[in-house]
Order: C-alpha cells, then structure tokens, then sequence
C-alpha cells in the first residue's frame, strides 16, 4: 500500500549562512563546500527537532542558523582541534556586531554543548538538546533521534555529504593517533552552563 508523504521543508538559504562562508572561504583560502553543507543539514534538523520555524520564532530561526554556521567553525576553517572555546567567541562576537548580543546566552549553550556525550539538562533544554541531537544524527548518523526518514532522505539529496564524513572521519583517525592521551578536546562530559560571567 503507498503511502502519502508531506513534502517536508528544508531550508536552503540563508543570508547569515551566506555572508560567513564567503567571508570565510576568502579569509582561508578553503573550499568550504562540505562543511557549509554539514551546517544547513545540522540547522534543518534542530528545526525540525524543536519545532521552530521562521513564522513562529524568526528571531530564534535565526540564531540557530547563525550558531550552526559557527558551531565547528575553527576546525573547518582552521583545523583548530580544540574549537569549541574559539567558535564561542566569534560567534558572541557575531551577535553582537548585528544587535543580537541578548541571545548570546542560548547560542553559546548550543555551540558549547553540541559535543556533550549525554542528553543536556538545563537552561534552554528544548533548544540546546534539539541542537546537540540535530549534529549526532548527522554525524556520525547512527540515529534519527524521531527524525522522518523521508525528511531526511530529502534534506541528504538537497544537502549531499559529498566528502564530510571521509574528511571527519580521516581527520579524527590523525588526531587519535598524533595524541592518543589528549583524546579528542571538543568532547565534553559534562554540560557548558552559564556562569554570572557570561
């Protein structure tokens, strides 16, 4: 028996988005096709995860493609391992330069805790733990974590890996084996919260 599917919408341009690969792939040198493309897969599916959309929360469909763009951006641009910290700061520094600074809070708690090795509980839970999940499914893509499989066949001809998981997957093996005892510094126990500071 067929079965009628809701065509799902993906997202597939995004002003912020566009401006800093641009911006970046000048700055570097770098083509940053595959991560580019890691960031709309990644922004598409905490969407979808938290129920946000650009009719019932524009400010925050922002933020989220803003935080995804910076999420693992100072690896990919500059194969900085531990880049969670240097993401942070430019993309605060982002907020800011565009009037956004009142929502750094909830776009650091997403960066800085999209590498957490278990589910988030705390301020912003909704959000940041969609966020957290939305990177897994994508990478290294074990699960769907609810995800609609026609949703996601969807968002993976729109957005292809191309070479992401080859390159992440490459780049880590080098990593492992140039500090075995270092480990991989983005992953973290324990969850980023905020402190009176931040």
């Amino acid at each position: 028996m067929k079965t009628n599917k809701t065509e799902a919408r993906i997202y597939n341009f995004q002003e912020d988005i566009e401006t800093l690969f641009q911006d970046w792939e000048k700055e570097s040198k770098r083509n940053l096709i595959d991560y580019k493309f890691h960031v709309y897969r990644v922004w598409n599916l905490c969407l979808k995860l938290a129920n946000i959309n650009e009719s019932n929360d524009q400010e925050l469909f922002r933020i989220l493609a803003i935080t995804s763009a910076f999420h693992d951006s100072e690896y990919f641009i500059y194969r900085n391992w531990d880049y969670l910290e240097p993401s942070n700061i430019k993309l605060k520094n982002y907020l800011e330069s565009i009037g956004l600074s009142h929502q750094s809070n909830l776009a650091s708690l997403c960066l800085m805790n999209h590498h957490l090795m278990k589910v988030y509980r705390g301020p912003h839970f909704r959000v940041v733990e969609s966020f957290r999940k939305a990177d897994l499914i994508d990478f290294p893509g074990i699960r769907r974590h609810g995800i609609d499989p026609y949703f996601l066949k969807q968002l993976r001809i729109e957005y292809p890996y191309m070479n992401f998981r080859i390159i992440v997957w490459w780049e880590t093996i080098k990593q492992f084996l140039k500090s075995p005892f270092s480990g991989l510094p983005m992953l973290r126990k324990n969850p980023y919260l905020l402190t009176i500071k931040d």
